[in-house]
């Protein structure tokens, strides 16, 4: 062959050899490489600003790993509060737009929490260099992700849920998600992959005690749990709290230091210094080696799902900054305070579920009967609250005082009942006796001389009334008040979709939705509160002990004069029913339907004021008595001038 022959020939395979690797598809990279690279947090929604660095955060780096499987189907992940769950689910939305960018639809509680997410997405997108729209184009109906667009939906708006072809769907805090009517969100969102061969769905949610939609979900799945190597002899174990109580491994795989050498539960503020980690060996590791104990670590499936479309990720405390030591204080706090559902949903990412049935309102009046009667306040307490529900004719309020470790004990009970003829009172009548036998009256404290606050009576500290039945009545009942007494009444409304760990939030309303033509005048302040957490709660207390902190009280003679006041308050027990699809759902459920539950309701109320007045003392305080306020000694003067104690 000719030399000028060969060169063409060679210059023609090169060329054949450039355009075919230009022709080539780029090598897509996977999250673990992208999100590093991208990702950039902002300071305005995030705890710190930078790169997104799984290296930190090593136990995400396979959740958004999974996301980018074209094998998998669904992704549930069971998580503490404040895990980082909802920045990972924003950072999986960046990396599916640029580098497989297809429909999608996220899901939230409520439109609040839309917004919230909306403005939360478009911030990081902003700042890791993916267009999004004018801040004047943003809307609640869709995020735009450059050729992705995102939708926004919530379990309460029906048509979000509906006629939209989606191949990814990502459902937040599906716990609290609530339809309407007997629409199930989670189905309805389900529709919306079916148009897509290649889908995703990923559910994530902090669960709620009892029954939780996460705990079902992700027992479904491969239930993939975080192993890591003990530092000391190098053997692998899955990471728990609670160490083994019997067997070869007793004592061994969880935290310890919470006791005393005499077996005694430890302070909290001790317990931080004290507590540690002990491995499958036996060995002890520090609050100095947690760091490295755990990110060097791994996911391991606890079971083999079939097909592998399914997989699922639980995430507690220990994947966080926090040591051994804070979660171990958290742990004893809330034992002490008798809160432990919200230590296993908030801190350990776990349903809690009390043992034991709803007492009879016989055994419930014998076993928690304290040493005061009615209408008469322990020496113990500290402050009082009232809850008051609402029906069509009367109104049902019952009266409790509270001291340390959410202790509490019954003062009183009433139903008030309206008179014929108040139809066009702008007041009703029975809403007008709550200020004359509740909120003006004085209860007289028993069994000493003074209360822990230097008091020998208390008032009613703050009174929760049902605001979902006949809430014009209630509203112009309140403003009928004085200032100071107005600031002593909550309207309140359950409402499932405020997050467990928040419980409450408040919001003001200007027109009644039931009748547009009615203005709420002055705004109506709605406090919604979580009922779940606080029936959850009330129930467990129920149940418990009266010897240990935390215990429940009612009167002495409750048999004897409040046999309707008890029978109430245990006509509701939380039954499991099988639904249709086979799975299992708690529900509040009448024993006896001629009875009623609204002394049950007023008791959830009060407890949730009580929340409130203990929040209101400061943060991190809680349920610790030593730490409340004590209030100044008053002082007034004397006759020959000189100021002395009263």
């Amino acid at each position: 062959m000719k030399k000028g022959t060969a060169t063409r020939t060679n210059a023609k395979n090169r060329l054949r050899r450039h355009l075919g690797q230009g022709w080539r598809p780029r090598r897509r990279e996977t999250p673990v490489e992208w999100l590093p690279r991208r990702v950039r947090l902002t300071q305005e929604y995030e705890s710190a600003r930078g790169p997104y660095e799984l290296s930190a955060r090593p136990w995400f780096a396979e959740v958004a790993e999974v996301c980018a499987d074209p094998d998998v189907r669904f992704v549930r992940i069971k998580a503490c509060t404040q895990s980082g769950k909802t920045l990972l689910l924003c950072a999986v939305l960046l990396y599916l737009a640029e580098n497989s960018p297809a429909p999608a639809m996220c899901v939230l509680p409520g439109r609040d929490e839309a917004v919230e997410f909306r403005d939360r997405l478009y911030s990081l997108a902003a700042a890791s260099g993916i267009p999004i729209p004018v801040k004047r184009q943003w809307n609640t109906r869709w995020c735009d992700l450059g050729e992705m667009r995102v939708y926004l939906a919530w379990p309460r708006s029906s048509s979000r849920l509906r006629s939209r072809r989606c191949k990814y769907v990502f459902r937040s805090e599906v716990d609290v998600f609530e339809g309407r009517g007997n629409e199930d969100p989670i189905e309805a969102s389900n529709q919306r992959v079916k148009a897509f061969y290649r889908s995703l769905i990923l559910d994530e949610s902090t669960p709620l005690p009892e029954v939780s939609r996460i705990e079902q979900m992700e027992a479904e799945s491969d239930q993939r749990r975080w192993w890591a190597t003990c530092p000391h002899c190098g053997v692998e174990q899955e990471l728990r709290f609670f160490t083994h109580a019997e067997g070869p491994l007793a004592g061994r795989c969880g935290f310890a230091g919470l006791k005393d050498k005499h077996g005694q539960w430890l302070p909290p503020d001790a317990a931080r210094q004290t507590a540690h980690y002990v491995c499958k060996s036996g060995c002890r590791i520090t609050n100095d080696e947690k760091a490295t104990f755990v990110r060097n670590g791994r996911w391991v499936a606890s079971k083999k799902h079939a097909s592998g479309r399914s997989v699922g990720f639980h995430l507690w405390r220990i994947h966080s900054h926090y040591s051994f030591g804070d979660i171990a204080a958290e742990y004893l706090t809330a034992r002490g305070d008798g809160k432990l559902p919200d230590f296993f949903q908030n801190v350990l990412g776990l349903c809690h579920r009390q043992r034991g049935k709803m007492p009879t309102w016989r055994e419930l009046g014998t076993r928690l009967a304290y040493t005061h009667e009615r209408g008469t306040v322990p020496l113990h307490t500290w402050f009082l609250t009232a809850g008051g529900d609402v029906q069509e004719r009367e109104v049902y309020v019952t009266v409790r005082g509270w001291w340390g470790n959410c202790t509490s004990a019954l003062v009183d009970w009433f139903v008030f009942e309206r008179s014929e003829g108040d139809d066009g009172d702008l007041v009703k009548s029975d809403l007008q006796q709550i200020w004359e036998y509740v909120l003006r009256r004085s209860f007289p404290i028993v069994g000493g001389d003074v209360n822990p606050r230097g008091r020998r009576q208390l008032k009613v500290a703050l009174l929760g009334i049902d605001g979902q039945h006949r809430t014009m009545d209630v509203h112009n009942w309140r403003r009928s008040l004085r200032e100071h007494d107005q600031e002593r009444v909550r309207i309140v409304r359950g409402e499932a979709q405020v997050k467990p760990d928040q419980k409450y939030k408040m919001t003001e309303v200007q027109h009644a939705k039931r009748d547009k033509g009615k203005v709420y005048e002055g705004g109506l302040e709605l406090w919604n509160i979580n009922p779940e957490v606080f029936r959850a709660d009330l129930a467990g207390r129920f149940r418990s002990s009266p010897d240990k902190p935390g215990a429940w009280y009612v009167t002495r003679d409750a048999i004897e004069v409040g046999k309707f006041y008890l029978k109430q308050v245990v006509n509701e027990p939380l039954v499991f029913i099988r639904g249709k699809d086979g799975r299992y759902k708690a529900e509040w459920r009448e024993r006896d339907s001629t009875l009623g539950h609204d002394f049950w309701d007023g008791e959830t109320y009060s407890r949730a004021m009580a929340e409130m007045v203990v929040d209101s003392f400061g943060e991190n305080v809680g349920w610790d008595e030593n730490q409340w306020p004590r209030p100044q000694k008053r002082q007034k003067p004397r006759p020959d001038g000189v100021i002395g104690e009263r």
